[in-house]
């Protein structure tokens, strides 16, 4: 029994998890076995706005 993620995470701000402004995510592949893990943001400039 492994860990369990979350099938899609947010850019961490201010204690909690929220989207990425444009809306923009990508994989998150394990170097163990190639497999995603989860998708995580594609985050920018535009996220300190």
């Amino acid at each position: 029994m492994g860990f369990k993620f979350k099938e899609k995470y947010g850019n961490f701000i201010g204690g909690k998890f929220v989207a990425p402004v444009d809306g923009q995510y990508f994989d998150n592949i394990s170097p163990v076995n190639g497999k995603v893990l989860c998708q995580i943001p594609r985050s920018n400039e535009k996220i300190s706005n």
